[in-house]
């Protein structure tokens, strides 16, 4: 069962051409910390979000307790 792309503490990624799809949570989970390029507000024109019962992306300083993190 997967909960998605999890970005945590500082962390940087290049996200594009990626299918978040039937996941069980999340498509994308990040701390106001990590960046990524492009930004989320842009991820729409480069990936494709399906399915994602939670939101197709979420910024949270939150713990995850649902999913043990």
């Amino acid at each position: 069962m997967l909960s998605g792309l999890l970005l945590f503490a500082q962390t940087q990624a290049r996200i594009l051409d990626t299918t978040f799809e039937k996941n069980a949570q999340w498509g994308v989970v990040l701390t106001p910390d990590s960046e990524s390029m492009p930004k989320p507000e842009e991820w729409h024109e480069s990936n494709t979000f399906t399915g994602n019962p939670r939101r197709d992306y979420t910024i949270t300083s939150e713990l995850l307790t649902d999913i043990g993190r």
